[in-house]
């Protein structure tokens, strides 16, 4: 579907395939191709999206408030 040398951003790709499925990766590295088949997993956040209904946790250490960090907690500040 795509003309012979277009460039196409990866974040496409990924989006053709669902979690579960390999997909075959070619690398060029050191003048030479290689082929890679990766299994599509789903994304894990670095952030979670929530809390799960129940108060964030703290610590107080020394005057100083640790807090878990969560999407609504970022948007809100």
């Amino acid at each position: 579907p795509f003309r012979h040398g277009e460039r196409i951003g990866f974040s496409y790709l990924v989006s053709q395939k669902y979690t579960g499925e390999s997909a075959i990766v070619k690398v060029l590295r050191e003048s030479q191709i290689l082929e890679f088949n990766v299994e599509v997993a789903t994304h894990k956040r670095l952030v979670p999206a929530h809390i799960k209904g129940k108060p964030p946790s703290y610590y107080i250490i020394a005057g100083f408030v640790f807090s878990a960090i969560s999407v609504p907690y970022l948007r809100s500040e």
